[in-house]
């Protein structure tokens, strides 16, 4: 990783409402010269609010309880919000544990080819005791957190206000 990024709101009493990063990575590969992006591929991600019922698809490597961390696990469901978290912050119905942070959300994934949909949120938290997987909502600070991450004049790691 050549530079990390992320918001001063990741810092405070609501860092779960902020809990995002974005990584800028150099050529690398066995050549040193491939790219990330053109060896693995993208997707594109949006930091417009999604309504309750819309269903999204969440994926992570879940490493405690019953799971040991290599296996990608996924879910999929329609989202609700977290009372707790003043609805500050997505809920899923989804048993993945701890180890599964930072997986993407997406809505409109296609299943059966894996290679289409929209990141609207990853894996953030969950309570104990709970099968339920909670995750922020992408907004205007998420868009200039990654807008810096963009930046190619940006040169050093960097907490986006």
């Amino acid at each position: 990783m050549n530079r990390g990024f992320a918001t001063a709101g990741g810092f405070n009493t609501q860092a779960t409402h902020y809990d995002w990063g974005f990584a800028v990575v150099g050529a690398g590969g066995k050549s040193g010269t491939a790219s990330l992006e053109a060896t693995v591929g993208t997707f594109d991600y949006a930091a417009s609010s999604m309504s309750g019922g819309t269903t999204v698809d969440a994926f992570g490597y879940p490493a405690a309880q019953k799971y040991h961390g290599s296996d990608l696990i996924y879910c999929e469901g329609p989202i609700g919000f977290d009372a707790l978290a003043g609805n500050g912050t997505y809920k899923l119905a989804c048993g993945m544990t701890g180890g599964s942070s930072g997986g993407p959300w997406f809505s409109g994934f296609d299943s059966a080819t894996g290679n289409s949909g929209t990141i609207r949120s990853l894996n953030s938290y969950g309570y104990s005791g709970q099968s339920n997987m909670y995750g922020p909502k992408f907004n205007t600070d998420t868009s200039n957190t990654y807008g810096a991450a963009n930046n190619t004049n940006t040169t050093s790691n960097t907490i986006v206000n």
